[in-house]
Order: structure tokens, then sequence, then C-alpha cells
């Protein structure tokens, strides 16, 4: 728990579990100091937004004074708090209030997420087998189809809704509808395209699927290369949430779909579970346990990286940080971890490896709204148990796989 210190305002602990990535904390903390001020209600928009609540994200951001200079910040996640609410007439007038509306890609946004929608009808209990090919060990692979053609999709947790190339798109039939300059994975400039699609994922049906469509995905080449397996589709958080429970097992290889358990509590032997956060549209950032002290990480099924000798890289880090660590191996691509846990999945120290880049590169990944984000966990490490992930309660959990 974060902290706060002796006499400190309830705005300024708000904002110190907010960055700890305490986000229950931050709601209560920020809820209680909604009086004294927009410094406090700024706080309460990230928070009610990270755990799900987005009509009180909505309501925060109403009572804020119009003159409050950090507004700005705020837009993206209100503007997202109102599509994932429903409210779409709410949404259009915000982002026409705030002079959002500028430009074909903010009025297709709108669109897509507004008016069109994604509908799911996916109502019942239901186990999918990975895609039974050697890149599932690395990229976990799910059957399905894209406007009614067969794929296998990857999954992504570091993405938002479904993400492919342009290759893809003309593959499926997925028309641009506007495009515009961006950065893909803080890893290279490209053209992002929004567009929209049908999918089914197992048994379940999906309908006006948000699409982002780059010019290609060079960083996913080498995989698709080293374990003879076109990558396909990327499926990301906000499809996996669409289904309220999920369990992705990596032992197993299968991923299972249980609307019906949301909010229901702990699988059965589970442990506590860990509290998460999601911030804009997909980033699910959880503590962890790194070397014994708590920190804030960002949870990318879709980080796939690997040394020399074929080991998957657990994390992607800065080198300031794997220095602390390993200083040898934060000069190389790849540093040794220390000791790592999240619920009750952990490595020992020395068994599980981080991907190491420059200090710029990883300020590039952004500033997570303020969440002192350490590191990204990738399914170098997810995939060593079950993790089951309930998107209604905000909470998930690790677990080593069963025996016997």
């Amino acid at each position: 728990m974060a902290l706060s210190r002796p006499c400190e305002s309830n705005a300024a602990a708000a904002w110190s579990a907010w960055r700890a990535a305490e986000f229950d904390q931050a709601f209560a903390r920020a809820e209680a100091a909604r009086d004294e001020g927009d410094d406090a209600r700024h706080v309460l928009v990230l928070a009610a937004h990270a755990l799900g609540r987005h009509e009180a994200a909505i309501a925060a951001r109403a009572a804020m004074s119009e003159n409050y200079p950090r507004l700005r910040e705020l837009d993206e996640t209100v503007l997202w708090s109102y599509a994932f609410a429903g409210d779409t007439a709410g949404g259009e007038g915000y982002a026409h209030r705030r002079g959002l509306t500028r430009g074909a890609y903010a009025r297709a946004e709108i669109e897509v997420h507004g008016r069109r929608r994604m509908q799911v009808d996916a109502r019942r209990h239901e186990v999918m087998a990975f895609s039974d090919d050697r890149l599932s060990a690395a990229l976990p692979g799910l059957a399905g189809s894209v406007n009614g053609r067969a794929t296998v999709f990857r999954v992504d947790t570091g993405g938002s809704w479904l993400h492919m190339d342009r290759a893809m798109a003309r593959e499926f039939g997925v028309q641009p509808l506007a495009c515009r300059g961006s950065t893909f994975a803080a890893l290279m400039r490209t053209r992002e395209c929004i567009g929209v699609a049908d999918m089914t994922l197992g048994g379940a049906v999906l309908r006006n699927v948000p699409v982002s469509i780059v010019d290609e995905l060079p960083a996913l080449e080498p995989l698709a290369q080293m374990f003879g397996a076109p990558i396909g589709p990327l499926l990301g958080t906000r499809i996996l949430a669409a289904f309220a429970r999920v369990a992705l097992d990596g032992p197993a290889r299968q991923l299972v779909v249980d609307p019906s358990a949301a909010g229901e509590g702990p699988p059965s032997g589970a442990g506590a579970g860990a509290p998460f956060g999601i911030l804009g549209t997909h980033f699910t950032v959880a503590r962890a346990e790194l070397d014994g002290r708590a920190c804030p990480l960002f949870l990318d099924s879709g980080l796939a990286a690997f040394d020399g000798q074929g080991r998957q890289a657990a994390m992607l880090m800065a080198k300031g940080l794997a220095h602390r660590f390993d200083p040898a191996g934060a000069k190389q691509a790849f540093a040794a971890l220390p000791a790592l846990k999240l619920d009750r999945l952990a490595s020992a120290a020395g068994a599980a490896l981080a991907y190491v880049v420059a200090d710029g590169k990883w300020r590039e990944f952004g500033d997570w709204n303020g969440v002192e984000v350490a590191a990204l966990l990738s399914w170098g490490f997810l995939g060593n148990g079950v993790w089951t992930i309930d998107y209604a309660a905000r909470r998930m959990w690790l677990a080593p796989p069963q025996r016997g």
C-alpha cells in the first residue's frame, strides 16, 4: 500500500497512491478529497477510469473548472470513459466542446467506437486450445476468423483491439476509414489506419470490432521465421475484456473464457490475487515484487524477445534499471533478473532475463499518466502458469500449473 506522509493531504496521498499503481487507494483518497479542488478531481478521473468506474470518471471531470490548467491531459481518458460507458452522445458532445473532432481520424474514431460500437455474443463457458504450432509457446495463437476468413490470432495484451498490417487488411477485406502518423509499440514510426471488422473466436461472435492497421510489423517477422508459423492478427486486451473473465493457461496451452464467473472471486485453489488497473484503452498495470520491492509493471504478453540461446525474456526494461541487477548484462541486450513474483507465480534470482533498451527508448513508451511503471512483463514469465483475469473486478490471479 502507498503510505501517505504525516500531515499529507488526501489529494497528495491520492497522487502518491496513483504513482505507485495503488489504484483502489488512489480512488478512495481522491474521492475523500474531491472538495479540495481540481487537483484531487484530476487523479479521481484517472483512478476511476483505471478501475472501470467510467461514470465516476465522467462525473469527476464534469465537476472540474474549465480554467484548470491541466485539462488537456485528461481529454483522452475522459473520451474513453464515455466510450466504455456506452454514452456515445455524451462523448461526442465532450469531443466537440474540447475541439477534439478536427481531422478525419478523430471523426473515424467517433464513428467506430461510438456510433458502431463493438457487439459481442459470448455468454457461455468455453475452453479454446492454443494453435498447435511452435510459435504458440512464445505468442499464444487462437483459431478464429475475420470477415469470414479463417486465421490464427496471436494474443497480445500490449494491444487494444485487433492489430494487423496492410497485407492482412487486404486479405481480410478490412477497409481503412482514416489514417494518421503514429508510433507502433514505441519502436517504429508508421502510418496507422482505423477500420472495423467482424470476427469469431471459438464459439463467440464479435461484430464491429475496431481494427488498427499499420504499414508493416517488421519486429514480428523474425518470430515467424524462427518458429515457422505466420503471425496473424494481434488480439488485444479489449477483445479479452469483452469476455469479462478469462484464464490464459500457458502449461495447458489454452484460453478459458467464463463471462458468468466475472466478479465471483478467486478461482479454485488461488491465492489473494493482485489488483490491477487499465490505463487508456488497454495498458494493464499491476504491482509485482522485483528483488523484494513492489513496483508497477505493464503486462504485455505480446513482448517476445529471445537471446542467442533461444530463451524468451520475461521483461523489458530500461538500461538504467537493468544495471542495478546485472551491470554486465545491462551493457548487452539481455540482463539477468533478480527474484520476480506476481501473486503466486515466481521465478528465482537469475532464472529469468530482461530485454534491455536504452533509457531514451524506454521514455518513448510514454509517461503512463504519471504511474511509475518500471518495466514490461511478458509471456516469458506469464506463460509459466495460469493467469486468470477478472476484468469486471479488476483483479487477477497467477498461479503455478496444477500438478496431477
